[in-house]
């Protein structure tokens, strides 16, 4: 589907899945999130990988890519919902070691839950729009919010300043202390 090759959400999850697929095996973890009164978050599930297997399969693509120009068009796209700093410092993400937060070591993580959600409202709405498929029962029986209109934001958490949370591969932490390691970005 060209529709989709050049949006930042399915070219995450191309990375991640090449890498998952001929590289080496990436772990997930899937949890539903409640929230006391700190802040808003726009969805209530994640679907989270170490942020050190994220590095690990970005480091495979920006490394095993041969045209320069390619990787770099499609690591300025993936910017638009990652921050560059994870692309800027790959190479030392990938060592990352866990971090202590209020005595217990974490590992960080990332949540790749919007870039699902969001490619699959963005693949219903392509597929509404093609002529072979557009008429067909599955299609035709969407909801309506499986459309990009509700898609998921890059920023989408607010909190309350001096509560800023840590991305785990346990959900959000909300650090009382927090032990910053030297190499961590």
């Amino acid at each position: 589907m060209d529709a989709i090759s050049n949006v930042p959400e399915f070219i995450i999850l191309r990375v991640i899945r090449n890498y998952f697929h001929h590289v080496d095996d990436i772990e997930e973890y899937s949890m539903q999130v409640e929230f006391e009164e700190w802040g808003i978050y726009e969805n209530n599930r994640h679907l989270i990988i170490s942020l050190k297997d994220f590095a690990k399969a970005l480091k495979n693509f920006i490394d095993n890519t041969r045209d320069e120009k390619y990787v770099k068009k499609q690591t300025e796209l993936m910017c638009e919902f990652i921050e560059y700093e994870i692309i800027a410092r790959v190479d030392e993400i990938v060592n990352l070691p866990k971090i202590s937060i209020d005595g217990k070591a974490y590992e960080l993580g990332i949540d790749v839950f919007k870039y699902v959600y969001n490619i699959s409202n963005i693949i219903a709405d392509e597929c509404r729009k093609i002529e072979g498929l557009k008429n067909i029962e599955v299609i035709l029986n969407l909801e309506e919010t499986y459309t990009k209109e509700y898609n998921i934001p890059k920023r989408d958490l607010l909190y309350m300043p001096g509560n800023v949370p840590v991305m785990t591969t346990e959900g959000l932490v909300f650090p009382k202390s927090y032990v910053k390691n030297h190499n961590h970005p």
